[in-house]
């Protein structure tokens, strides 16, 4: 159920530009954090008023991570995702690494929504 949200200030010139983007950001997160994809959410922002740093005339990025089960993952991962997925915002985008910041947040089951129901009762549910 990861959660991706990157709010950045790089225009797309189409819309199949946007959407191939899009996918291949689900693509590498899935890949970076090992889940299947099929579980991800993700959304991309065009803001051209986010800034970085005071700078308003440079590229910029903040991107969001909610993903049940992020807080039991050794630290040790977070770094390497972190490096992973800014190496694809620099390619794909333009965007240093040192132009953003990138959280990673574990909201806990029962704090995330799906099919009317809690992650929680929704587990418990198939459980039985």
């Amino acid at each position: 159920m990861p959660l991706v949200t990157l709010y950045h200030n790089r225009k797309f010139t189409s819309d199949d530009q946007i959407k191939t983007f899009v996918s291949e950001l689900s693509k590498v997160c899935a890949k970076t954090i090992g889940k299947d994809e099929s579980l991800f959410n993700v959304n991309v922002i065009y803001n051209p008023y986010i800034i970085f740093g005071g700078k308003t005339d440079e590229p910029a990025f903040m991107l969001n991570i909610l993903s049940i089960g992020t807080n039991s993952v050794p630290n040790a991962d977070t770094p390497k995702w972190t490096a992973d997925i800014s190496k694809f915002l620099e390619e794909k985008l333009g965007i240093g690494s040192d132009r953003g910041y990138i959280s990673f947040r574990d909201p806990g089951a029962d704090y995330i929504g799906f099919g009317g129901d809690t992650i929680t009762n929704n587990r418990l549910k198939a459980s039985k």
